[in-house]
């Protein structure tokens, strides 16, 4: 789509970290082009309207620990936010076990012979793993290291590659570090004894942050703020 505007800054890509580079560059008096070849703006975290319904594409949530941060979405949604509960369940062997897995539900959804094996498994592994110093390079590699190669094979292997359609070994270390990091079956276990345990983690976190008309609503209150003095363009490509 042409377009011979000028602008002193140009953004490619109106998923939410291009539309909140635009949204603090336009308040700064900035002029700024926001390019996006899609013909909606939200990248993953956008909602999608079909049949007078609207769908999230994927899970999402908006959870922050940086209060600068959570002010500014909240001051921008102005009001529209809501608190919400987490209920997280994967659907397993005709069970539903909680996500991020709490110790309890496990051991009567797994049964007491699993169970027992899953935590055996995982004081090994975290056995050897600091007597032969093995490196972390994948996914695979992180979740049974903290959690054990049972639970890895059981509960986590499918519902990540089904997720993210890769296998668990092609997932990087530098992926986990920025979603995951942290997480292991101890401090699950922590977590469901005293509640102050990973409450730093944002995938420990009981409640989020929501808007009732989807996640979508965050993107699109950013590009309608960047839209009062700048513009994007949706349904472009760099040529």
């Amino acid at each position: 789509m042409p377009n011979n505007r000028k602008a002193n800054v140009v953004i490619l890509g109106a998923g939410l970290a291009g539309l909140a580079a635009g949204h603090a560059l336009s308040r700064n008096g900035r002029d700024i082009l926001v390019i996006e070849r899609d013909s909606g703006v939200g990248g993953l975290a956008k909602t999608v309207h079909h049949a007078g319904f609207r769908f999230d594409i994927g899970g999402h949530r908006f959870k922050t620990t940086n209060p600068s941060i959570e002010n500014l979405v909240t001051e921008l949604m102005g009001g529209e936010l809501l608190q919400v509960k987490r209920s997280s369940k994967i659907l397993l062997r005709g069970k539903y076990f909680d996500y991020p897995l709490k110790p309890l539900n496990a051991f009567f959804g797994f049964g007491i012979p699993t169970a027992t094996r899953i935590l055996t498994d995982y004081l090994l592994e975290r056995f050897l793993r600091a007597r032969k110093n093995v490196p972390l390079i994948s996914l695979q590699d992180w979740v049974v290291h903290n959690f054990g190669r049972t639970l890895f094979d059981i509960y986590f292997r499918e519902y990540s590659e089904k997720i993210w359609g890769l296998d668990c070994q092609e997932i990087c270390m530098e992926w986990v570090q920025q979603r995951i990091q942290g997480l292991s079956l101890g401090l699950a276990i922590k977590h469901a004894l005293y509640k102050s345990a990973g409450g730093h983690l944002r995938t420990l976190a009981n409640t989020f942050l929501y808007p009732p008309l989807g996640i979508g609503r965050i993107a699109e209150k950013f590009a309608a703020e960047i839209r009062r003095k700048n513009d994007i363009l949706t349904s472009s490509r760099i040529t």
